[in-house]
């Protein structure tokens, strides 16, 4: 048992409820902790309140003392997740106490895209997260906490494919995570004790009691060992995770339960993960009451809105709000079959989240109300002189717009990063930064400036770096990225002033080294072969072989060539899914060892070198 969890296990807490700058206040913990709360009482922490990165917590507390079980959901845009973790906000338990946070990652939800900040399950390795303007570490500090409050953690995904331990096809290999309960190792053994931890164990309980309610073959759940502390892992990306974090740190067991993606009924998805829970928490000696699971379409009610600060008016579904370019709008409620998820973007305004944020209009748009990634309705916004003058003073200063946007192209594909957010591209990857939203011609004596860049040719740096092109591993210097470590750089749309610049907006740049992950080789005799980087396969009655899968960092692998040295029947020097005679089709002299037994195989990213893996080859230098 974790000794931090004492507290709540006899005096529930009342937390401060409403937070704004994302860490909880705690003055009042200890003194309400005596506050007389009877058993069966809940808590709602709400960090970072009416943002894009909304962050809500609920803790429930058992009628008997017991130990504390942490679901995180939506970490990732994956919905079964955070379905699944919704229905455990509202119910009663027995004995033990949950913390459940179903949308740890609320914008990535909202905008149905994984990764907008980085991948926030590669953060739990850093020790200060606390960096300014940077919400998903903020996050992660949060989420430390609550680990170093709980005696258990589940964190819900959904994954590619199934989940096999031996390569049968594409759908169905080790690099699949579907249908599988994860752990980073078999047995985990507490520091200075003998006592272990029985994961696999524990886990392969939970597969057959869920497995003994699925009547598909294809989809029973298996035990995952990502075996993340060994040197030869498949996995080592793993340790930037919650789930090793908490092993690890806080030596509490830790499981990832991964839904297929590639099976599409989410209700199905949503029951299998609750039995899995049931299971964990019937293991833990948590006991609760299961009820229906319900997920009813999501459908909006109406919208409770004011204009420059008038009284809220109400506008239904598909309804139209007519304004005064230039009046202030502020989505003051939204009513809905669902309390939770549900979010509020104003078009080509605000951000993604636009609840309880006044928000300057110009033009006409559209109000898109959202529960999680799924739309639910929509309001107009038409601009007309035949509006009504909502307050007397309307806006008569506001004479400059509101930058909502920076419009970038990377390697020539243009994109919106929204004024605040992150832009995470390849070392190497080429930036041209092309204007704002509105653009920044409508800012007086307002440039572009990527900070850190400086023209190579220039003898002074105007700071002016609009339409520029900038190679994002040539071109910058560390010394003025943030903290200095050469990852992570501001763009801003500044306007000359004394002393210094004024920053009218921003935005980051993170560059993420690109690095080949692993290869998938398939023989003539029907071994497969697995070569991560740097490792070396050695051939024995192999006579041919095949590359029949290639795994980078890189999103959807574009941009990235595999060749074998020695091998000249490829196309356009990318040598994936062609069939290769290791003795008739490999030249000798551009093997490694000039001998013909030692080959590589080079993976390259818009022709930069990103990895190696070899083959060895089990002849003679004199059969040459």
């Amino acid at each position: 048992m974790n000794k931090n969890n004492a507290i709540f296990f006899f005096f529930p807490s009342v937390r401060f409820l409403l937070t704004l700058t994302g860490v909880t206040c705690t003055a009042l913990v200890f003194l309400l902790a005596f506050s007389g709360l009877s058993p069966g009482s809940r808590e709602h922490e709400i960090h970072f309140k009416d943002t894009e990165y909304e962050l809500n917590i609920y803790r429930i507390f058992g009628q008997e003392p017991g130990p504390t079980l942490l679901i995180i959901g939506g970490i990732h845009n994956e919905p079964t997740g955070y379905l699944t973790a919704d229905q455990y906000v509202d119910i009663v338990l027995k004995k033990g106490n949950l913390i459940v946070v179903p949308r740890a990652n609320f914008l990535t939800i909202i905008e149905d895209e994984r990764g907008i900040l980085g991948d926030m399950n590669r953060l739990f390795d850093l020790e200060d997260l606390r960096f300014e303007n940077d919400y998903s570490m903020k996050i992660v500090t949060v989420l430390k906490e609550l680990i170093s409050e709980s005696d258990y953690l589940i964190n819900l995904h959904d994954g590619w494919g199934f989940y096999r331990s031996e390569f049968i096809d594409d759908m169905h290999n080790p690099d699949k995570q579907g249908q599988s309960i994860i752990a980073d190792t078999d047995v985990y053994r507490l520091p200075g004790t003998d006592k272990v931890l029985p994961l696999q164990k524990i886990a392969e309980k939970v597969c057959a009691v869920v497995n003994a309610e699925i009547s598909d073959e294809e989809h029973v759940f298996r035990f995952n060992n990502h075996d993340t502390f060994s040197e030869t892992t498949r996995h080592e990306e793993q340790r930037k995770s919650a789930t090793f974090y908490a092993l690890s740190n806080h030596h509490i067991p830790a499981f990832g339960i991964e839904a297929s993606k590639d099976i599409t009924d989410i209700a199905l998805k949503v029951r299998y993960q609750t039995i899995i829970i049931n299971a964990f928490m019937n293991e833990f000696g948590i006991v609760r009451d299961i009820e229906n699971i319900s997920l009813p379409e999501p459908r909006l009610k109406f919208v409770a809105f004011s204009v420059n600060g008038t009284q809220p008016r109400v506008c239904p579904d598909n309804g139209t709000i007519t304004i005064r370019a230039g009046d202030k709008i502020l989505i003051e409620h939204i009513e809905a079959n669902y309390e939770r998820g549900l979010s509020g973007d104003i078009v080509n305004y605000g951000s993604a989240n636009d609840i309880g944020k006044p928000v300057f209009i110009y033009d006409n748009t559209s109000i898109l109300i959202k529960k999680d990634g799924f739309l639910c309705g929509m309001l107009n916004v038409e601009i007309s002189d035949n509006a009504p003058v909502y307050s007397e003073v309307r806006n008569a200063l506001q004479t400059e717009p509101h930058v909502e946007s920076f419009v970038v192209e990377v390697n020539g594909f243009p994109q919106h990063i929204k004024a605040d957010g992150i832009l995470t591209v390849m070392k190497g990857d080429v930036i041209r930064l092309i204007d704002t939203s509105p653009s920044a011609k409508l800012f007086p004596n307002a440039k572009l400036n990527f900070f850190g860049y400086w023209p190579k040719t220039a003898m002074w740096n105007t700071g002016d770096d609009q339409d520029k092109e900038i190679n994002t591993e040539t071109d910058l210097e560390p010394d003025y990225s943030v903290q200095k470590k050469g990852t992570e750089y501001q763009v801003r749309l500044e306007r000359e002033s004394k002393p210094d610049n004024e920053t009218v907006a921003q935005m980051r740049v993170r560059l993420v080294e690109p690095g080949l992950i692993n290869l998938v080789l398939r023989f003539d005799n029907g071994n497969m072969g697995y070569l991560m980087q740097g490792k070396t396969y050695s051939c024995t009655s192999e006579k041919s072989f095949e590359i029949i899968h290639v795994e980078t960092n890189i999103p959807n692998n574009d941009g990235v060539s595999v060749n074998v040295e020695g091998f000249v029947g490829g196309t356009n020097g990318n040598d994936v899914n062609m069939p290769i005679d290791l003795y008739s089709e490999l030249l000798p002299e551009n093997s490694l060892d000039k001998w013909g037994r030692l080959f590589e195989i080079e993976v390259t990213y818009n022709g930069k070198i990103i990895g190696q893996a070899y083959l060895r080859l089990n002849i003679k230098p004199e059969n040459y």
